[in-house]
């Protein structure tokens, strides 16, 4: 069984790979590399949930994740100040960023596959030089954000619906199913809706 956090980690240090990145764009990188992987192969990279949170859909263990990291040596985290001019005050920045002497020895113990490399680096190369708040914008456009409510779990298959038509036939069709059913089930169900997958 493949280890859901293991695979976290290792998605987040690919994605620092590429540079350091604050915490809300590497939560974002994350966000949409699982969606983008889950419309070309009908998996998700991590095979975790999302919570619903205000500035967009936060893969489950994400803090946990970073901070064992840092523990671990992979990263380290760089706090910053930056001005919020609508709410008239300074808040702190959290960056992450590799550490060069993990570099080697960690992208020997990645367990990404071919096609999930290929994946982040599309994703790098499609939003890699947007800001944490242009990808938040983005993420607040997903049918599943905009109809949930605070707080509430999200599968990748809801996640990857850009359609809102197929996002509530895909909510009609998961209401109808029995509560002893599992995500797992819900997952094969989003496959009957078209334009989930490419």
């Amino acid at each position: 069984m493949v280890n859901k956090k293991k695979k976290l980690k290792d998605l987040v240090f690919r994605i620092l790979m590429y540079e350091p990145t604050t915490k809300v764009k590497l939560a974002k990188l994350v966000l949409f590399a699982d969606i983008e992987h889950y419309r070309k192969t009908g998996q998700s990279i991590t095979g975790l949930h999302y919570i619903r949170l205000p500035k967009g859909p936060l893969v489950f263990f994400f803090d946990d994740i970073l901070e064992e990291g840092q523990k671990e040596g992979l990263w380290e985290k760089i706090v910053g100040n930056i001005p919020i001019r609508e709410e008239m005050k300074i808040k702190p920045q959290f960056t992450y960023r590799i550490k060069p002497s993990s570099k080697i020895e960690a992208i020997k113990q990645i367990r990404l596959s071919q096609e999930e490399l290929q994946t982040v680096e599309h994703i790098m190369e499609e939003y890699g030089k947007q800001t944490g708040t242009k990808l938040s914008i983005l993420a607040h456009k997903l049918p599943a954000w905009k109809y949930s409510s605070p707080g509430e779990p999200m599968h990748i298959a809801e996640l990857s619906i850009e359609d809102e038509d197929r996002y509530f036939a895909f909510i009609d069709i998961i209401e109808e199913l029995d509560e002893e059913d599992d995500h797992y089930l819900a997952e094969e169900v989003s496959r009957l809706i078209p334009g989930i997958k490419k």
